[in-house]
């Protein structure tokens, strides 16, 4: 009998990725028994007692779409390129560019912690973009203000793009 080396699920035919977690398989590699994939589940304890941290043994289950994963890339470089536009152009002295600064700032932080599987860097992304809503309203820049919830529209969307590796339930 075959078996997954990651989930250890039974494999009937012989496919070249598992059907339950995605994982490559390989002739070899898939013929262990039962008992050695319920040992590498388990934490391992060292003489000390030392386990293995929590955050690690989550994260290696959890999978990411594709789509995420580059809404994610852009919308960090897009921050990050607003953000040094009002450093360089010299923005950020007037206090509205400084507190737009901060806000980006905040909003890369944010979308970092969303790469780590982290709920509050949703909900930061959302205040930072409602912050910047209401700002870009105050300055009468009319529809385009709206744009930043076009964009939170779009990261709600993507989290829920997915059968088994949907980003917004494993978020924690």
């Amino acid at each position: 009998m075959k078996y997954c080396p990651k989930c250890g699920k039974k494999q009937v035919d012989n496919p070249s990725f598992c059907p339950n977690c995605g994982v490559r398989l390989r002739s070899t590699e898939n013929e262990i028994k039962p008992a050695a994939v319920e040992d590498t589940k388990q934490p391992h304890n060292d003489a000390s007692g030392h386990e293995e941290p929590k955050e690690r043994q989550v994260s290696e289950q959890k999978r990411r779409h594709g789509c995420l994963t580059a809404y994610l890339i852009v919308a960090i470089i897009v921050n990050a390129g607003i953000a040094l536009y009002y450093v360089f152009e010299g923005l950020a002295a007037f206090a509205i560019g400084a507190i737009f600064l901060v806000i980006l700032i905040f909003g890369i932080i944010c979308l970092i912690a969303l790469f780590k599987w982290k709920k509050w860097g949703f909900w930061g992304v959302a205040v930072c973009n409602i912050v910047g809503v209401c700002l870009n309203l105050y300055l009468g820049l009319g529809p385009v203000s709206f744009s930043g919830l076009i964009g939170l529209a779009v990261l709600y969307g993507v989290l829920q793009i997915g059968t088994q590796n949907k980003g917004w339930p494993q978020l924690d």
